[in-house]
């Protein structure tokens, strides 16, 4: 996931002579509100579990459906096989609904 600065440096690579703060400002909300696509990346899992997988932290999932949930995802080994699973905030695995996109809660 590219950072703040990340996508500040590269708004100002195609400003050409001077800085607009209106189209700066608009450039600032749309990286704010932007949606990952699971096919290309998945949240960032550090959290380390006593069942031995790891846990992101918690995001904002649009579903399949239409719907959206806040969940987090484990990364790990089941009975061998690797997994990535979405556990939703109430501690259930989302088998039926499938997360098409993420994006992290901003809490400041």
């Amino acid at each position: 996931m590219q950072s703040i600065e990340e996508a500040a440096e590269e708004y100002l690579k195609d400003c050409v002579f001077e800085r607009d703060p209106i189209n700066a400002f608009r450039a600032g909300v749309e990286f704010a509100q932007q949606w990952h696509s699971v096919e290309k990346e998945l949240p960032t899992t550090y959290k380390n579990e006593t069942f031995g997988g790891i846990l992101s932290d918690y995001v904002i999932c649009k579903l399949e459906n239409d719907k959206y949930c806040i969940a987090r995802i484990y990364t790990g080994k089941f009975d061998g096989i690797k997994c990535n699973d979405w556990i939703d905030s109430n501690g259930n695995y989302l088998k039926d609904d499938k997360v098409i996109s993420w994006k992290p809660i901003q809490l400041n």
